[in-house]
């Protein structure tokens, strides 16, 4: 879909052009670091689940990152 937009298919660009509309961005630990303003605030995780273990970290870094949220607000 970015590649149709016009912009590079990468996890710092779908971070800035969704921004607005996100409080918070979970990307992938492997990516660079998207560049962002103070909003969306990213989180870099382990995002390819190939075991259980990977599901469950993941859920648990998801849920810990949205309380994280809640609070700033």
């Amino acid at each position: 879909m970015m590649t149709e937009l016009g912009q590079p298919p990468s996890a710092g660009e779908v971070a800035r052009r969704y921004g607005d509309f996100l409080d918070g961005y979970i990307f992938d630990a492997t990516d660079p670091p998207p560049a962002t303003s103070s909003r969306p605030r990213v989180m870099a995780a382990q995002t390819v689940m190939t075991t259980l273990e990977d599901r469950e970290s993941l859920a648990r870094a998801v849920l810990d990152f949205a309380d994280s949220l809640r609070s700033l607000n």
